[in-house]
């Protein structure tokens, strides 16, 4: 989580949701680190909030992919299947719920602030260019957006399986995709992603 008094603005970042990617961008702009990794933070309740939001149905493959469908997982013998993972009691990715201090959508809510952008991951770079500080910044951010754009999102995949890289909707059945509606519909409908996107998942 990033802040900056000169922007006043908050700056946050869920995990899936390219926020490694991300944060090279308050960095670069001098927001400061507030060494609390996702979670979201207010320092204070009068500067507005830059979050990203992404498809339910892809963030739970990714939560998948990076705590269970790894080498690392394959070669420990610790691998789930997909199906395991969103039918599993303990599930990562279903615990965050609002409150959560991982949930800004919550916190938006419970710390009364005003957003200033919601950063869409199916349409990063356009929704990143419509941030007015991004924008009057572009000649210093111009690489790292090249960066951001064409490598960051997909540097930490070489540690995935083949398979891994297959389409999202490729996961899912009608079961699979009832199950994670249910548990994150407030994501849904905060994004206003359809119940029946998942079929369209690349």
């Amino acid at each position: 989580m990033f802040f900056s008094e000169t922007y006043k603005t908050h700056w946050w970042g869920p995990p899936r949701i390219a926020s490694r990617a991300l944060m090279e961008i308050p960095r670069i702009l001098g927001f400061t680190n507030y060494e609390d990794g996702h979670s979201a933070k207010m320092v204070n309740p009068d500067w507005d909030v830059v979050f990203p939001i992404r498809n339910p149905y892809s963030r739970a493959v990714s939560w998948w992919n990076l705590r269970h469908n790894d080498r690392q997982n394959i070669e420990k013998g610790t691998h789930i299947s997909f199906e395991s993972f969103v039918k599993k009691e303990r599930n990562e990715y279903f615990h965050i719920q609002p409150g959560h201090h991982w949930d800004p959508i919550g916190a938006v809510g419970t710390f009364n602030l005003q957003v200033r952008k919601i950063i869409r991951y199916e349409y990063l770079m356009d929704d990143l260019l419509e941030i007015d500080f991004v924008k009057e910044n572009f000649d210093i951010l111009q690489q790292q957006l090249y960066i951001l754009k064409y490598q960051s999102r997909d540097s930490y995949r070489k540690d995935y399986i083949p398979q891994a890289l297959n389409p999202v909707c490729s996961y899912y059945t009608q079961e699979l995709a009832d199950i994670v509606w249910e548990n994150k519909k407030f994501e849904f409908l905060h994004g206003d992603y359809k119940k029946d996107s998942w079929k369209y998942l690349l």
